[in-house]
């Protein structure tokens, strides 16, 4: 059911997509003279408005995405906040994105053709050179990486429009949000490998996902698909890819071998640019008379694919045009009640302005003759005595004060400054003389002059910023200031039986031996404590603080097996086999070690590799293994003891573990 709302000066109309942190409606921005747009309003859910970090990262993919004026790239409009509820005004496509396309596709057996298909792709490649390619206003590389190339995030009009959208989880230069190798952001069956494994990435990345995306579109079958998401993070790492002619006939070898370069493990094996790959396709798609395609033949497609879709939604226009209409007219009676209580009781407040608002009969929607005449802009409804002379009183006071003041009461009365402020990193709470006025980026910010003002700048996480200042009327002052973190720590304290032990941390032996208390750990870190003490097996943990807290370990340390080297010396040592001269006997056995569906491997502190781990000399002995998943942030120890020419074997299951 369709129930307009206002918010600022935007009509909400409907609710069309709803997501995990936040929510899409279709909406309408009016003006005078009949002015109308539609586009989209993107709010943050509630419960996440308060999450600074969230609202960051909302406010970083508003301004990377605002930056990328380009005709396959969903336009930004307007960022703002409106009574605490955050929002990014969007361009409104009217159509359908590849994954429901796809599905409808499916329902009625009408699968994209390979021209078709490959038209897709070359469009989105279109806008992924530019974006990868955009420099900011000192032409310097911004480095954007979009991250989440997925049906989803493509969006197809029933005009034939390509279009990419959702920079949410993009990655550039200039974000405040900042994201750390291995944690892990997109949707696991459209990552790279190198995503899949949390590593660095760079912007061929998401060539490896525009790959998967035009193999599905060409073969209609899921590339990467398994029962979990675990186990289809391992097929994405190990990226095994069959022909996409296998799955149809029809595809040419020439695009067999443009798919499977896309998709290469190897990020240097693949296109190196998006312009390159966008190349080879429009060469395959151009050079030959069997194909080709252009945006009327995609429009002519999608419009058959969802006739009885178009044909519903014509319906609920006009539905939407009369709500629309009656909600205006219900706005437009409200105000002028408000105005007749102004004018008869001077003291009561002044409504909310509906400034910028049309009236009803601006919406083009056609009403009964004395409807129109009534709300028409040419013919108001005279204003009754009563306001009149009210207006003529408040005139004449003010020109009566503005005599007697002369021009100081003058520049009194416009003795304003801008202000506009902004914080690295973005999103802090702007306090003016204590008021709240908004979080950075904030624009335009009309303080009165000839005063000191107190500025307060507040983050979580960040210290608290400061300042005064005075301005001059008329000035307009732009200030960007840089945020300091909060040193957040915590400490541990560390005992073991028997008591006396060294402490390592990260690998570094510390003054203290235990029992013994560890400050100033940085929370939020991930430390690796380990214990040692002589003729014991070491003992291991990871640990992570929190701001104030205080860790407690207790290790019961485990005596050491006997090294059978030791015995092998007491032996030599007899008086019948004096001992020989020259470097000691060092004894080795060997270790295999598997994990799913990978992991990281540090042997005694130091890291061999990942996984698997085949036929690894060590030296006789204890040792410990340490197998950690940076994307699970799971981690496995093991005490193991090394035998003289013997394979020592360790498996672990990571997603059964979980």
């Amino acid at each position: 059911m369709i129930s307009p709302q206002l918010f600022g000066k935007y009509i909400l109309i409907d609710k069309v997509a709803v997501g995990g942190m936040a929510e899409i409606y279709k909406a309408k921005a009016l003006g005078l003279g009949g002015f109308e747009k539609t586009l989209a309003i993107k709010k943050i859910l509630p419960h996440f408005a308060e999450n600074d970090e969230f609202v960051t990262m909302f406010i970083d993919e508003a301004k990377i995405a605002g930056q990328l004026n380009h005709a396959n790239i969903v336009q930004i409009f307007d960022l703002g906040e409106i009574n605490g509820d955050y929002f990014i005004a969007m361009e409104y496509v009217y159509g359908r994105d590849l994954r429901a396309s796809l599905r409808m596709a499916e329902k009625k057996g009408k699968p994209f053709s390979i021209e078709q298909a490959v038209y897709i792709i070359i469009e989105t490649l279109k806008a992924l050179d530019f974006a990868h390619r955009k420099k900011d206003s000192k032409n310097r590389a911004l480095n954007i990486i979009h991250r989440d190339i997925s049906p989803q995030n493509i969006l197809i009009s029933f005009e034939g429009e390509v279009k990419l959208t959702d920079f949410g989880i993009a990655k550039a230069t200039s974000k405040a949000s900042q994201t750390q190798a291995g944690v892990l952001k997109g949707k696991f069956a459209y990552m790279s490998p190198e995503q899949a494994s949390g590593k660095r990435l760079d912007q061929r990345s998401d060539l490896f996902s525009v790959g998967i995306l035009l193999y599905e579109l060409l073969t209609g079958t899921r590339l990467f698909l398994a029962k979990t998401d675990f186990a289809t993070l391992e097929l994405v790492r190990e990226a095994k890819v069959e022909r996409p002619s296998k799955f149809n006939k029809k595809i040419p070898n020439a695009l067999d071998r443009i798919v499977l370069k896309a998709l290469k493990k190897k990020p240097e094996q693949r296109y190196q640019h998006a312009l390159d790959f966008q190349e080879d396709l429009t060469r395959f798609l151009y050079s030959s008379s069997t194909f080709s395609l252009d945006k009327l033949n995609l429009a002519a497609y999608m419009q058959e694919l969802f006739a009885e879709t178009i044909q519903e939604d014509q319906e609920r226009l006009k539905e939407e045009n009369r709500v629309v209409t009656e909600f205006l007219r219900q706005i437009e009676a409200e105000r002028r009640q408000q105005a007749i209580e102004l004018s008869s009781n001077p003291q009561t407040p002044a409504p909310q302005s509906w400034e910028g608002l049309p009236t009803p009969s601006a919406t083009g929607e056609e009403h009964e003759e004395d409807s129109e005449a009534a709300y028409s802009p040419e013919a108001p409804p005279r204003p009754s005595f009563l306001r009149q002379m009210t207006t003529a009183f408040l005139l004449s006071l003010l020109i009566t004060s503005l005599f007697f003041l002369g021009q100081k009461g003058y520049e009194y009365l416009n003795r304003t400054a801008s202000l506009s402020i902004d914080t690295d990193p973005t999103g802090a709470q702007v306090f003016l003389n204590k008021q709240r006025k908004g979080r950075t980026p904030l624009y335009n910010l009309q303080i009165p002059t000839r005063m000191h003002h107190l500025i307060h700048l507040q983050k979580d996480g960040y210290e608290t910023q400061h300042f005064k200042l005075a301005l001059k009327k008329r000035m307009k002052i732009e200030k960007t200031i840089h945020l300091s973190r909060t040193p957040e720590h915590g400490s541990a304290e560390i005992d073991s039986e028997p008591p006396g032990a060294e402490i390592f941390l990260d690998g570094k032996l510390q003054p203290e031996k235990t029992p013994a208390r560890l400050d100033r750990l940085v929370a939020g870190r991930r430390y690796a404590i380990q214990i040692r003490y002589p003729g014991y097996l070491p003992f291991h943990e990871t640990i992570e603080v929190g701001k104030g807290e205080k860790k407690r370990i207790r290790a019961h340390l485990q005596s050491a097996p006997p090294r059978r080297e030791k015995a092998l010396a007491r032996s030599v040592a007899s008086p019948a086999a004096p001992p020989k001269r020259g470097k000691p006997h060092q004894a080795f056995g060997r270790i295999n070690i598997q994990a799913n569906p990978w992991a990281q491997v540090f042997i005694d502190d130091e890291k061999i590799g990942n996984t698997p781990i085949t036929d690894h000399r060590l030296a006789v002995g204890p040792h410990t293994i340490r197998l950690y998943h940076p994307i699970f942030k799971k981690e496995r120890v093991f005490q193991v003891a090394i035998r003289e020419g013997k394979n020592e074997e360790i498996t672990w299951d990571f997603v059964r573990s979980k």
